[in-house]
């Protein structure tokens, strides 16, 4: 009899994404889906870049475009609203509510070169995509260098 053998438990190992799990643990900590009916709403959003300009997109499901509001300020894009509370003023009687409502935000750090001036954002079936071109990178400029005569 061998007990050792019969006892032993075997384990598996499986590799760990570090980024993946901390982008878990980080969005658990920010997120309105980890705290239920929490008072602020984060959205989701994707960030692409192409040779010409970036793209911004973020989900925002059930929100009208008379409540999205986009601002550019000192080098952040700001994206805030409001969804509107669809439970509220309801002849219905709700045993479930898991659709959130109330105010959202979202905030990104955005890089030097984008042309402020030309930005654009469209609103359609729940989505935002916000346009930001790139800018010229600014060309050296030669600067002479002269000696002070002597007077």
């Amino acid at each position: 009899m061998n007990r050792c053998a019969t006892n032993r438990r075997q384990t598996s190992f499986r590799p760990v994404d570090l980024y993946r799990e901390m982008d878990s643990f980080l969005n658990g900590l920010t997120s309105a889906e980890s705290k239920p009916n929490s008072e602020l709403i984060v959205p989701r959003l994707n960030v692409a870049e192409s040779n010409e300009r970036y793209e911004v997109s973020a989900d925002l499901p059930g929100v009208s475009q008379e409540n999205v509001n986009v601002e550019i300020h000192e080098g952040q894009l700001l994206i805030s609203g409001e969804i509107a509370d669809s439970t509220e003023n309801s002849e219905m009687t709700f045993h479930r509510v898991e659709r959130r409502f109330g105010k959202f935000e979202r905030q990104v750090s955005l890089p030097e070169n984008v042309n402020e001036q030309d930005i654009t954002a469209m609103f359609e079936n729940g989505v935002l995509t916000i346009q930001l071109p790139k800018s010229e990178k600014p060309k050296p400029t030669r600067i002479e260098v002269t000696s002070r005569s002597a007077e």
